[in-house]
């Protein structure tokens, strides 16, 4: 797996207080740093989309440069205006910060210690294992739930994506069910096949 990268513009500050922990069996990031306008970037190339305005060169690059240079054609990270909680609430920040350390933290404390959100089938019944809270649970599940922690809203599954937010093994943005469980190949593929 990938380190992700977490980008928190234009989050609200509910979602991103709830965001992190529920992705803590997740590879965690190397590192936290706020967002950058790089060229070629989505937010670089249709600001418009994202409420950006006034995107400008870095100031760093008036010290790297002659004075007669192109800096506009030259740089790489620019700066802008765009509303941004976490850069706008340094408390909101902090706590965005800490929970990321946290789960770095997490991650260090060895392979058997890894929190996990995953699937597994024993004896051909499937069953939920959740370490991201802290204490581990272990519990046997329908194979509609299985489905619904690996894939997501497939159809109107209604009892099962109830299931699912309880759980936190599903996780809704934009009317959109994203599911956040992992499973092993076998067990993924089994399910994706039907």
């Amino acid at each position: 797996m990938y380190p992700i990268t977490m980008v928190v513009i234009l989050q609200p500050t509910g979602l991103l207080r709830a965001y992190v922990p529920l992705i803590y069996h997740l590879n965690p990031p190397l590192l936290v740093r706020p967002l950058e306008i790089a060229r070629f970037s989505p937010y670089y190339e249709h600001p418009e989309e994202y409420d950006i305005t006034g995107i400008t060169p870095s100031d760093v690059y008036k010290e790297i440069f002659p004075k007669d240079a192109d800096i506009a054609k030259l740089a790489w990270l620019f700066t802008a205006s765009y509303k941004c909680e976490s850069r706008d609430d340094r408390q909101l920040n902090d706590v965005i910060r800490k929970k990321v350390q946290t789960w770095m933290d997490l991650w260090k404390r060895g392979k058997a210690n890894i929190p996990v959100l995953r699937i597994i089938k024993e004896e051909q019944q499937f069953y939920l294992e959740d370490s991201r809270y802290g204490s581990a649970i272990k519990e046997k599940i329908t194979r509609e739930q299985a489905k619904m922690a690996l894939f997501g809203l497939l159809s109107n599954e209604i009892d099962e994506l109830n299931w699912g937010m309880e759980k936190k093994v599903v996780y809704c943005y934009e009317n959109k069910y994203i599911p956040l469980a992992t499973a092993n190949p076998r067990v993924f593929e089994e399910l994706n096949n039907e």
